[in-house]
């Protein structure tokens, strides 16, 4: 369920970039991704430091380069945090004011259609 909205909001990032330069596919790409993706682990292990985890098995990366997150349920609202600076570090900083303004919005609009479709399993968007 994070996964999906991860990629949701990772998909968003990048469309709305695009958009705001005029089409150029050039503009964002898959480093991108992968990028988003070491700065996303950075934080969440940043956050389980913090909390006290001396080997941090919240994040580890398998043999294939597969992503393997374990949720404890003390890490949960650190996952959103995490999700919320790494989109800001990698698509946020990038745009000038107002498609700053622009991006928060497409965020917070694509963040409540996620929420919306809630059975319960996405509790963690709560702000």
């Amino acid at each position: 369920v994070f996964m999906n909205a991860f990629c949701d909001l990772l998909c968003e990032s990048q469309k709305y970039v695009r958009e705001v330069n005029e089409g150029e596919r050039s503009v964002v790409s898959m480093r991108d991704i992968g990028r988003a993706a070491r700065v996303f682990k950075w934080f969440l292990t940043s956050y389980a430091k913090l909390r006290g985890d001396k080997e941090c098995p919240a994040v580890r990366d398998d043999k294939d380069g597969t992503l393997k997150i374990n949720v404890c349920e003390g890490l949960r609202s650190n996952m959103r945090s995490a999700l919320i600076l790494t989109l800001g570090y990698c698509y946020h900083s990038r745009l000038n004011r107002n498609q700053r303004w622009g991006y928060r919005k497409r965020l917070c609009e694509t963040w409540e259609r996620l929420r919306s479709k809630d059975d319960g399993a996405m509790e963690w968007l709560r702000l």
